[in-house]
């Protein structure tokens, strides 16, 4: 009896987790797993916020028009030539409406550090911002052509 109620009760964290778009941790490892190289799969791959979707848009616009946009490297693996190695994704819950994934990787032989951060939307998680510690880069402002 206590087991059929540990798993109805992990069942129902499990569904609650998916109805709000999954935890952050899990859809970043999502990511590494499943690697779009262009900035429009990107754009459809992922729950963005609405700032970043629409810099999405403006973006698949862009690529659609010239076939280069703003975004020239792949951002998920912070390079040109993706080649990620001994991945750690760190994720500690603070139950708020905002949550960072931090990712460290070694990429070409270096060490790389990212941080992914959501928001919360309409009761999902959204990627609202990447940033590229190790080579100081704001995917938001990159997708602005800054």
């Amino acid at each position: 009896m206590l087991r059929s109620v540990i798993i109805g009760v992990s069942l129902v964290f499990v569904l609650s987790a998916q109805a709000q778009g999954g935890d952050p941790a899990a859809i970043v490892a999502g990511l590494y797993k499943d690697n779009a190289t262009d900035a429009c799969g990107w754009s459809r791959r992922i729950k963005w916020s609405g700032r970043m979707g629409k810099l999405w848009a403006a973006e698949c616009q862009l690529v659609t028009k010239r076939h280069v946009g703003n975004l020239d490297f792949d951002f998920v693996s912070d390079s040109q030539d993706p080649d990620v190695k001994n991945l750690r994704i760190c994720f500690e819950p603070t139950r708020g409406k905002a949550e960072t994934v931090d990712v460290n990787f070694m990429n070409g032989g270096k060490p790389d550090h990212l941080q992914y951060v959501f928001i919360e939307e309409r009761g999902q998680w959204a990627l609202d911002e990447v940033r590229g510690l190790s080579n100081n880069w704001v995917l938001s402002k990159v997708l602005a052509g800054k």
